[in-house]
């Protein structure tokens, strides 16, 4: 009975049963951001650099329209290491440097740090996707706080919370082309964030004299990702990403703009629509590398941006 429910529900979502009758074996990077629904096999070792060159443009006020701000740029290097524990379980660390230019002004940190551990809850098979448990934390190493008024957005590299993120991500490939093999995956992830003292101008706003508590809200995250097979090394893949963020609380002084008038924090309910289309090349199924850009459609309380992406992912 529990074997029917999960073919049933997992259907409604991969909605196609398979053969998995393929004129070759697909290889694949995978796509710029989805999560892979199985782990990493036991003992295996994958290194993934990415590089994210951005420009953030103009950010959506509350009515989801656009008000054109400074631009900023953006450089992050992230760099993703993976091991498969055992036959269950397998870690992810995950390290980023941001260096940012706006009005002449550049400044470059470290970003913040994320651990990620997943279990394996269901192998695939022709009628169900691999399923994975994701358990993630990340931690403040980016730079959020007492920021230089004249430098801030350039100094920004971090959040300054402790987020606690728990999620499944699941995978199936399909053979609706015999020739084009098509794998797609489903993410759903929820952020718990901490609260943080915040001291000046900070990452969520604010001006010199701030002073108090933020809570931000939690986070829901929703990716939905595409891929097909051109031929066994190239293959098109496509982020389809939504991200909702509850409103947060402010406790203390938020201080005063040079006018008077009481500092903005930050911390209302924010949505966005994100698109990150890419073209990936695999030497092999153990290496590959991808290129693609990734950019907002619409958004409310957010920014709006466009980003280059390059990574490549090695497997020993």
């Amino acid at each position: 009975m529990r074997k029917i429910f999960f073919i049933a529900f997992f259907n409604i979502i991969f909605p196609i049963f398979s053969k998995e009758d393929f004129a070759y074996e697909p290889w694949s990077t995978g796509t710029i951001f989805s999560y892979d629904g199985k782990i990493v096999p036991k003992n295996e070792f994958i290194i993934q650099p990415y590089l994210f060159v951005s420009t953030t443009y103009a950010s959506y006020e509350n009515n989801f329209s656009l008000v054109d701000i400074p631009n900023l740029v953006s450089v992050n290097p992230f760099l993703i290491f993976y091991y498969g524990i055992n036959d269950f379980c397998d870690v992810e660390l995950q390290l980023q440097t941001v260096s940012n230019f706006s009005q002449s002004k550049s400044s470059t940190n470290l970003g913040d740090t994320t651990l990620l551990f997943s279990f394996q809850l269901i192998n695939g098979n022709k009628n169900l996707p691999y399923l994975r448990l994701l358990v993630l934390e990340t931690f403040p190493t980016g730079k959020y706080n007492k920021l230089d008024p004249n430098v801030s957005q350039a100094q920004i590299s971090g959040e300054g919370v402790f987020v606690t993120t728990l999620g499944l991500a699941a995978e199936k490939i399909y053979d609706w082309f015999y020739y084009h093999p098509i794998r797609i995956r489903w993410n759903f992830l929820v952020d718990i964030p901490s609260s943080v003292s915040v001291e000046g101008v900070n990452f969520y706003g604010g001006t010199s004299n701030t002073k108090g508590k933020v809570k931000t809200g939690t986070s829901f995250y929703f990716l939905l990702s595409p891929e097909i097979s051109i031929t066994q090394k190239w293959v098109f893949g496509l982020d389809i990403i939504y991200q909702k963020q509850l409103k947060g609380s402010f406790s203390g002084d938020k201080g005063n703009n040079l006018d008077g008038s009481l500092a903005k924090i930050n911390i209302f309910q924010q949505d966005s629509f994100q698109l990150a289309p890419a073209i990936e090349y695999n030497f092999n199924s153990r290496m590959g590398i991808l290129g693609g850009v990734w950019f907002t459609v619409f958004g409310r309380n957010s920014d709006a941006f466009v980003s280059a992406v390059v990574s490549a992912v090695l497997t020993f």
